[in-house]
């Protein structure tokens, strides 16, 4: 069996993107490196990936697609919106690695949600459950919905950033303190 058709060889290799960034940064990942680490070749990488901005792209989705399935299941546990932003936080702070490479990819790439964020319908499906208490979302577009969640999410990440680093303290107090940044405009009228 080829490689290139292994099973799980494309969360093989986005994984291996996701850990170079972080032992060595997003600017220096190369395909070389990349296919040595996953055991593979160039060839397969550029099969599977096309080229290396769409790797790095397609790295960039798959994390918020893990960020995205943990957020609905957080919803089903509890839909409080505070508890399920705390998890996403927990989430991220638990995954530096990934914290990382969002916000490297977004910062590097000069990341534009009108243009770039991927069209997750779950986003937007999970941001109208909570029109009910935050009303302003009732007058958004799907679009500008979409870019909310991308302000909130990079504001999230500045955080998770600081905190993964050591530069901000985790606990109850700081979660309180950034989630009444973040959500200062959901409650605005």
């Amino acid at each position: 069996m080829a490689y290139r058709n292994l099973p799980g060889i494309d969360k093989s290799i986005l994984e291996g993107v996701i850990a170079l960034a972080y032992e060595k940064s997003i600017a220096k990942v190369s395909t070389q490196e990349l296919a040595k680490r996953c055991n593979i070749s160039d060839f397969t990488i550029f099969q599977h990936f096309k080229t290396k901005e769409n790797l790095m792209y397609q790295t960039y989705v798959y994390i918020n697609e893990q960020l995205s399935s943990n957020l609905v299941s957080y919803f089903k546990e509890d839909s409080d919106p505070l508890k399920v932003y705390f998890k996403m936080m927990d989430f991220l702070v638990s995954n530096p690695e990934y914290t990382n490479y969002l916000i490297s990819y977004t910062s590097v790439n000069a990341f534009n949600p009108y243009e770039k964020a991927p069209d997750n319908p779950g986003y937007i499906s999970f941001f109208r459950q909570y029109q009910d208490q935050f009303p302003v979302l009732k007058t958004l577009s799907d679009k500008a919905l979409i870019t909310v969640w991308y302000s909130i999410d990079a504001s999230t990440l500045f955080y998770a950033t600081l905190i993964c680093q050591g530069a901000m303290p985790y606990n109850e107090e700081s979660k309180k303190i950034i989630a009444l940044t973040i959500f200062s405009f959901l409650t605005s009228k």
